[in-house]
């Protein structure tokens, strides 16, 4: 017969597309020898097959299929021809029932697996992998292939370790690892990220792209002790960098260990005396530690080394001003600020110390400056309108006004300095209103918040209200003249002189010298 003459070819060659082969298994549903009429049926179909005619080949084994239902090849082949004819259902069928026949036959197994994905039912391909895992448990390809359908998920966790297992099972390949770092990076999980980049660095410890990275990593988490450790990991690497030790210096002075970043910044001075890096943290450090002639002498050393570099001069500045030696700060910035027009915090820091003299508004070109060098400058702006407002410069106080309350909703302060510049102006009180009601909501115990809003109050003439806000004002603060004053006038509209001066009693106690309260004072 025809088949006869085919039949040994067949077998060797195998079924196109999973070219299998017709087996006798050892398995208890395997019948100990094919039936000849089946395999007859099934060389049929296996040259309907090769000639791509997949529904005469169907048709064929399922007449195999119904002499002889226990090979697992012609239930396989069977599976073919449906997927081929898009019949996916019928093909999974058959491929079960192979697998129910010849349980041992991973190949099938993984067939069904891709069979599963391709269908893009997940959950069924991850059941497939998951049992060929535990059936083999040293082959890492089944984990890898869990992994990637986690992935596909999105079920990142589960992905990062299934990696891991990979990892365990083949532990020269880091890769594993570095996919489970990037994917816990991924999901922000900092301690999984951490661990798995100190696992690898620990791994291979001359790796500098994990060291690298592990930097850039805890730095994003602001994991300080962490970036510590791993610019420690660089240094054994690379060898002594002045560059590193400062960087590790750094971090010793952000992380509260001022003993340890000493220790560092005094190693590199001994290298480099003049290291600019160095000198300023160690200004900051001793500044911190209240060691006022130990800072003062690394500053002047920045400055003579670096004369050029206005960080030393703002350094010994700020120091001066901590320690409320304003002249000693004026000498060192009103020449810096000549040298350092264009450098904003020495312009800055200038109107800053002024502001605190008598001769507060020589402070203004220098914020004016600053505002210059720095346009988004809040403080600078803050200070500016408050001068502008002194010398009566309202135009130019309002607009700043308007711009920090149009950028930041929450300026507090800035709502309540507009407001009372334009109450004691006695201008748009209406608005002032509700600037100051802005206010008191971001800030509800502000007494100097609450003495503006009693203030406009009492300016429009609500001095019930203006009453209530003023003495809850005086409850959170009651050593504020102004307040104190304003309290006085308030109970004076009221035509209750004896308790106004009570108040205005107790703030010319405060403050002696101003005249006004001194004639509401004396007055009948």
């Amino acid at each position: 017969m025809f088949f006869i003459l085919f039949v040994s070819a067949f077998i060797l060659s195998g079924c196109s597309p999973t070219s299998t082969n017709l087996q006798i298994r050892p398995q208890s549903k395997v019948a100990e020898s094919p039936d000849p009429e089946a395999l007859e049926y099934f060389m049929e179909g296996q040259l309907y097959i090769n000639q791509g005619n997949y529904a005469l080949a169907s048709v064929e084994l399922q007449n195999a299929l119904l002499i002889d239902k226990n090979v697992s090849t012609i239930h396989l082949s069977l599976a073919d021809c449906y997927w081929m004819l898009k019949k996916p259902d019928l093909s999974i069928f058959h491929m079960k029932n192979a697998i129910e026949i010849d349980s041992e036959d991973q190949n099938i197994k993984e067939l069904l697996a891709k069979r599963f994905f391709a269908l893009k039912s997940l959950n069924e391909a991850e059941k497939v992998y998951l049992q060929l895992s535990v059936e083999n448990p040293d082959s890492v390809k089944y984990i890898l292939s869990l992994a990637e359908l986690a992935r596909l998920q999105n079920n990142l966790e589960d992905a990062i370790s299934y990696y891991q297992q990979a990892h365990n099972v083949d532990p020269n390949k880091l890769s594993y690892l570095e996919t489970a770092a990037d994917l816990a990076l991924q999901l922000r999980n900092e301690s999984i990220t951490i661990e798995l980049m100190q696992k690898l660095i620990l791994l291979n410890p001359s790796n500098l792209n994990y060291i690298k990275k592990m930097i850039n990593i805890s730095l994003a988490f602001g994991n300080k002790d962490k970036t510590i450790w791993s610019l420690k990991k660089m240094l054994e690497v690379t060898g002594y960098s002045i560059e590193t030790m400062n960087q590790l210096g750094i971090l010793y002075f952000d992380n509260d260990q001022p003993d340890s970043s000493i220790a560092i910044f005094t190693n590199v001075l001994d290298k480099d005396p003049k290291d600019q890096t160095a000198l300023h943290y160690l200004t900051l450090i001793y500044e911190e530690m209240g060691i006022f002639l130990k800072a003062e002498e690394y500053a002047r050393n920045l400055i003579m080394h670096h004369s050029d570099n206005p960080i030393g001069f703002s350094d010994l500045a700020l120091l001066y001003l901590n320690h409320n030696e304003i002249n000693k700060a004026i000498e060192i910035l009103l020449p810096a600020s000549k040298q350092f027009q264009s450098n904003y915090m020495i312009q800055f820091l200038t109107g800053l110390i002024l502001n605190q003299t008598d001769n507060k508004i020589s402070a203004i070109p220098f914020y004016e400056r600053a505002l210059v060098l720095n346009p988004d400058s809040r403080n600078a702006m803050h200070n500016l309108a408050i001068l502008y407002d002194t010398i009566k410069s309202w135009t130019r106080s309002d607009s700043l006004y308007r711009i920090l309350i149009a950028t930041d909703t929450t300026d507090a302060q800035a709502f309540n300095n507009f407001a009372y510049s334009l109450a004691e102006r006695n201008e748009q009180l209406n608005f002032a209103l509700e600037l100051s009601r802005k206010a008191v909501q971001l800030v509800p115990e502000s007494a100097a918040y609450l003495d503006t809003m009693g203030w406009i109050l009492f300016r429009i003439g609500n001095n019930t209200m203006a009453l209530d806000y003023i003495k809850q004002s005086i409850e959170i603060e009651n050593d504020n003249a102004i307040v104190l004053e304003h309290l006085g006038d308030v109970y004076k509209a009221n035509n209750n002189i004896s308790d106004a001066k009570i108040y205005w009693k107790k703030a010319f106690n405060i403050n002696p010298e101003n005249e006004e309260l001194e004639k509401k004072l004396s007055a009948p």
